[in-house]
């Protein structure tokens, strides 16, 4: 049995602090520490765990290592991975009457219904645009607050969002610059 690997078999405990259901307490306590020696070089975050801030770092720079071999799909992290991956083994089960289009989450089923619909639950807090999924207002109300969280690797410029990042990436590409 590989030890390392024994959280996996433990039923998950809630913090006392924040609420959040976790498998290794000890672990998840480090989060809360006011001891956070891991800084972020992009922005002014920091961690306990320096696991955690190479999680965070990727947010910064788009990497992705976790890469799905059902599709082309890649992910920040192993548990995002293997979310994904139970889209591709899990009987599907719930139907859109629209499309056939078929989910295995009754959550990815009704946020897909809202393409039909036009259901727009998802309001901006700074102007009145309206939005089908909370991801896409996320997306918007950083462009409000001129947030830009991802950051070029090779000459630091900073995006909103990946699609930005994706483009300007080219300007490198044609230099020769960020050749791996």
């Amino acid at each position: 049995m590989n030890w390392q690997n024994v959280s996996s078999f433990r039923k998950p405990t809630e913090c006392s602090v924040c609420g959040k259901q976790v498998k290794s307490m000890s672990d998840h306590m480090k989060v809360h520490s006011t001891d956070k020696k891991y800084k972020c070089t992009f922005c002014d975050k920091s961690f306990a765990q320096s696991n955690n801030l190479a999680y965070h770092l990727r947010k910064h720079t788009g990497e992705k290592p976790y890469k799905c071999d059902k599709c082309d799909k890649q992910f920040i992290n192993e548990p995002h991975l293997l979310s994904h991956l139970k889209l591709h083994y899990d009987q599907k089960v719930f139907q859109c009457e629209v499309c056939s289009k078929l989910f295995n989450h009754v959550g990815n089923f009704n946020k897909h219904r809202r393409v039909h619909c036009g259901e727009k639950p998802y309001a901006c807090e700074y102007c009145e645009m309206r939005f089908s999924n909370s991801s896409n207002k996320k997306a918007h109300e950083k462009r409000h607050r001129d947030e830009r969280t991802i950051v070029c690797e090779v000459c630091s410029k900073r995006f909103h969002d990946m699609h930005h990042l994706e483009r300007h990436r080219t300007v490198h590409r044609k230099s020769g610059k960020g050749e791996n």
